[in-house]
């Protein structure tokens, strides 16, 4: 009898602690303390296409939702191991199917599609998603976002990079901790050719594969602007095929006012060289040179983890092709006590040559470098109470400068973690940034289908607003869409003129 009174009076005081607890995070999100958005004004960028984009996007979708997380896991640490066993539980409970397509161009880099019964049944021109993954990922370790694709309409693959298919180097003695921009380039490449009727690609990066999206779409964005291709010029020929539409469409001449910034409607163009029409960085680390020198001091046991894992995933395994290229390199790698140090110590293994050094690989790989030339709309998630990536890396400023970037900035949410629901089953990052992409999706899909500023776009607006995103993927769906959009529009212009 006293076994269960202390029972139930430890049971009783662990739902009042989280009844509390609740209460005072829910009061946080009401409060529009637990995250906010921000981004460069659309004045400071009038040529960008990307900066008018992600405007856009901005009014399809609430992307400064409240976050509120799992009352028992709202700590960092708490956060972070509920995630991390999540992921394990549904790894083991092998739910995570995949079909693995190895590139032609190298045995030591993959693309595993995420392979089930809903993703076999979506239609040939579904919206796609590509996944670059952590540091030390795996493609099923990236399935809590994968699903909610899934969940969406979308179809969706992990770029799975040198080192990370579970088979030991073949090729060459190459690895490189944040990726290569080489290599996912040739990825995407892949990605988009074995779906080429793709309505829509989007590319997501978590933690390092975040740095890595960045590097890959601000090189093709910078190679642009040296060739003098810009988004000027790019906004110049998209007003000339306006213009070629405004000709060829019914009630063309007709502005409608129906919806905000109708006339500014804009159609969301992939690079041509990367593929990826719209991006999200989860949790970046912005300036990977000094990102990880705070973790030997503040967070000593997060960091001898991470090395431990990084070099059972990359050193035990390719010890032999490794040394061939470099045994000092090598046995540094091995002794590397420190996250900047395994850094410095890989860089012959990431550079491909034996002399490289710190200097050189940070000089080659990071996205600092190039971020600003990055032509697509992008959101970056970061968290406050991230240890990885601490708050005092984030670079608002940056964000503010560059055109067609937002950043969404949450108090809580660990690295990557983002657990939400009574019992952590949600993720509020997987929310967030399948939001942003549907409503990137839903207006390149808009653009393309009534041109900008015209009346037919905006009736195709009204209307696609009573389809869900899913829906909207099916080609059969959208000639549906436009069809009404067409009759409605002679109509109303039939009405103006009678009037």
């Amino acid at each position: 009898m006293v076994l269960l009174s202390s029972a139930v009076a430890g049971a009783g005081a662990l739902l009042l602690h989280m009844g509390t607890q609740y209460a005072s995070l829910r009061s946080e999100a009401l409060s529009g303390a637990s995250a906010h958005l921000l981004h460069a004004p659309i004045g400071s960028h009038p040529s960008s296409v990307s900066a008018q984009t992600l405007d856009q996007i901005l009014m399809q979708t609430d992307l400064a939702a409240p976050y509120i997380p799992t009352p028992w896991a709202a700590g960092r640490f708490s956060n972070l191991a509920l995630f991390e066993l999540k992921k394990r539980l549904t790894i083991a409970s092998r739910r995570t199917p995949f079909a693995r397509q190895t590139l032609s161009s190298s045995t030591d880099l993959a693309i595993d599609w995420l392979d089930t019964a809903a993703t076999r049944e979506l239609p040939a021109d579904a919206p796609l998603l590509v996944v670059l993954h952590t540091i030390s990922g795996s493609a099923p370790q990236q399935h809590w976002l994968l699903a909610e694709a899934e969940r969406r309409g979308w179809r969706g693959c992990v770029l799975v990079r040198r080192g990370h298919t579970g088979e030991p180097l073949r090729e060459a003695p190459s690895f490189n901790l944040l990726g290569d921009v080489a290599d996912a380039r040739a990825q995407l490449k892949a990605a988009r050719e074995a779906y080429p009727s793709a309505s829509f690609c989007a590319a997501v990066g978590v933690s390092a594969g975040s740095g890595l999206l960045v590097s890959v779409l601000g090189r093709e964005g910078a190679a642009a602007a040296a060739k003098g291709i810009d988004e000027s010029n790019q906004e110049s020929n998209d007003e000339s095929n306006q213009e070629s539409n405004d000709e060829s469409n019914d009630g063309s001449n007709y502005e409608s006012n129906d919806e905000p910034h109708a006339r500014n409607r804009v159609s969301i163009r992939s690079d041509p060289s990367t593929h990826v029409d719209a991006a999200v960085g989860l949790c970046p680390a912005y300036d990977v040179s000094t990102s990880f020198d705070h973790l030997q001091i503040e967070f000593p046991l997060t960091e001898r983890l991470m090395l431990s894992q990084l070099k059972r995933l990359f050193l035990v395994p390719n010890a032999r092709i490794l040394r061939s290229l470099s045994a000092h390199a090598y046995d540094a790698c091995l002794h590397a006590t420190t996250l900047p140090q395994l850094f410095a110590a890989h860089a012959p293994f990431a550079c491909g040559h034996a002399d490289a050094d710190a200097r050189d690989y940070f000089e080659r790989f990071n996205p600092m470098h190039v971020c600003e030339h990055v032509r697509v709309p992008l959101l970056l998630v970061n968290s406050d109470d991230d240890m990885v990536c601490p708050p005092g890396s984030v670079r608002e400023d940056l964000v503010r400068e560059t055109a067609g970037v937002a950043l969404l900035r949450t108090r809580r949410g660990s690295h990557c973690a983002y657990s939400e629901g009574l019992f952590g089953e949600g993720s509020y990052a997987a929310r967030v940034a399948m939001g942003f992409l549907d409503a990137a999706h839903t207006v390149s899909l808009r653009g393309r289908e009534g041109g900008r500023g015209t009346a037919l776009e905006s009736e195709f607006a009204a209307v696609a607003r009573r389809y869900s995103a899913t829906e909207i993927a099916s080609r059969q769906i959208r000639k549906e869409i436009l069809a009404r959009a067409r009759r409605g529009s002679r109509q109303r212009l039939v009405k103006r003129r009678d009037s």
